[in-house]
């Protein structure tokens, strides 16, 4: 057992290999990229009503976080047979399995950071 140089957390293993949070968060760590994760938890998505939901974020931008997220089996690219064509993004299992996470965010959001920006009295629960 040992500890993680980065986190200093205690390893499971006698050999402190890489850290699962920083290798979580270079998977993850762009903003985008949980923003992303965030909209496609909902409900699937097609490019232009995610880019609509993120708010801000440019078309290249959204497509190089989703082309990322698609390699790493976040999400699940699905064409769709209209005219003209389109494509739907989701979460894959793996993507869903991030709701813990997320939730955990929010909730640590409402806590610290919310409540600078808005009056506790007029958020919704």
């Amino acid at each position: 057992m040992g500890r993680c140089q980065a986190c200093h957390w205690e390893s499971l293993t006698a050999e402190v290999g890489p850290c699962p949070i920083v290798a979580t968060m270079k998977l993850l760590g762009n903003q985008w990229n949980m923003i992303a994760i965030r909209y496609l938890h909902d409900k699937p998505m097609k490019f232009n009503q995610l880019k609509r939901a993120m708010g801000g974020v440019s078309s290249k931008t959204l497509s190089r976080t989703l082309k990322h997220l698609t390699k790493e089996g976040i999400v699940k690219r699905r064409v769709l047979e209209t005219a003209p064509i389109s494509v739907e993004y989701r979460l894959t299992e793996r993507g869903m399995e991030l709701s813990e996470a997320l939730y955990e965010m929010k909730k640590w959001g409402r806590k610290w950071l919310l409540p600078k920006v808005v009056p506790t009295a007029t958020l919704a629960t």
